[in-house]
């Protein structure tokens, strides 16, 4: 997903790019953000935090009734950032969401910023309401970060 990130960076050089990633996701491909900081990209990374492959985990509950361990032990986040030479932002309050997206959105440099995430609810949800196919399950989507458009079938 980083890499994506950088690239659409790249090619649209007077927008700021954000993406956002779990933390397991993330730390696949951490060693971009080297790229990232030498190119300059103008990119902001939100990673949700929750120890693991929370939405793996979730779909083999969901497909075989148990799941591997999927756990991680993610790094200080910002020491990861300043060995990059990253800005750096937690948050932990739903409340200051916004405001800090704000913040890192208005910074000309590569930033990172971790919220944590609970991905329990999606169990409950699931529970709750049973299969959920929003009606979509006859459209072609295409999927790049933080961009679902609909396809056009020929």
């Amino acid at each position: 997903m980083l890499l994506r990130t950088i690239s659409a960076a790249v090619i649209g050089p007077n927008r700021k790019v954000m993406t956002i990633v779990g933390d397991g996701g993330f730390l696949t491909n951490v060693q971009e953000m080297e790229t990232a900081r030498r190119l300059n990209s103008d990119v902001a990374v939100m990673v949700w935090e929750d120890g693991g492959y929370g939405l793996i985990e979730w779909e083999q509950d969901n497909t075989y009734g148990g799941h591997a361990d999927l756990s991680l032990r993610n790094p200080k986040w910002g020491l990861l950032a300043e060995s990059f030479f990253w800005s750096y932002n937690y948050v932990d309050e739903s409340a200051a969401l916004l405001d800090t997206i704000k913040t890192v959105l208005d910074r000309p440099a590569p930033s990172l910023f971790v919220a944590p995430i609970d991905y329990r609810e999606n169990a409950i949800l699931t529970k709750h309401l049973g299969e959920i196919t929003m009606g979509l399950q006859d459209v072609p989507l295409a999927v790049y970060p933080l961009v679902i458009s609909r396809v056009e079938s020929s």
